[in-house]
């Protein structure tokens, strides 16, 4: 079987992804290979007629990515705690 040093898995926090991360932990616990979770998301902003662009504050974004980040640590804890390296 070949040996993967890192493990790439997009997460969107829904169950069908949970599942894709359980599969790619699991994956990376038997190779000892690292797991990198990552979620990308749209910014939230939207054209409308008329006004033109209308976009989040920057301090929204601020507290967007800093919520998101924590749902990372989150859903990651439970594997480092198995010896899984997460990033």
């Amino acid at each position: 079987m070949r040996q993967y040093k890192r493990i790439l898995c997009p997460v969107d926090f829904s169950p069908f992804s949970n599942a894709a991360v359980d599969e790619a932990a699991s994956l990376a616990l038997s190779m000892g290979s690292e797991l990198c979770l990552l979620h990308a998301y749209q910014n939230p902003a939207y054209v409308l007629p008329m006004s033109g662009y209308v976009g989040p504050t920057a301090d929204m974004i601020t507290q967007m990515r800093r919520q998101l980040a924590e749902e990372l640590e989150t859903q990651a804890a439970p594997y480092r705690k198995q010896g899984i390296k997460v990033e």
